[in-house]
């Protein structure tokens, strides 16, 4: 079971498979080198379903039919923003926020 581009690599780009599923594939390249060596998928549970929605209800994560809408409508990228965003240090997990309300 290969995404539509692996799928076609492996027919068209002269890629190849060996191995066999659920462990133990590797991917090789036209000159036979490995790409990578894809391990042991994790086991699921009886009902993946509900187990991910308990552990969205645990973290606190409301997933609906508006939560991919788009909340774009073309105004211009705020660059200063966006740079100041992506360089601003990563807080440790669970660490507070100095003065903000929670």
């Amino acid at each position: 079971m290969l995404c539509d581009r692996c799928h076609y690599l492996v027919h068209e780009g002269g890629f190849t498979v060996e191995g066999e599923a659920p462990g133990g594939l590797v991917f090789r390249d036209p000159d036979g080198r490995a790409l990578c060596a894809c391990g042991v998928p994790p086991a699921l549970p009886d009902d993946p379903v509900a187990a991910l929605q308990v552990e969205h209800a645990a973290r606190g994560l409301a997933i609906d039919a508006w939560t991919s809408e788009i909340r774009w409508w073309g105004e211009p990228l705020d660059l200063d923003w966006a740079v100041h965003g992506l360089m601003r240090p990563r807080r440790p997990a669970g660490a507070t926020v100095p003065g903000a309300v929670t």
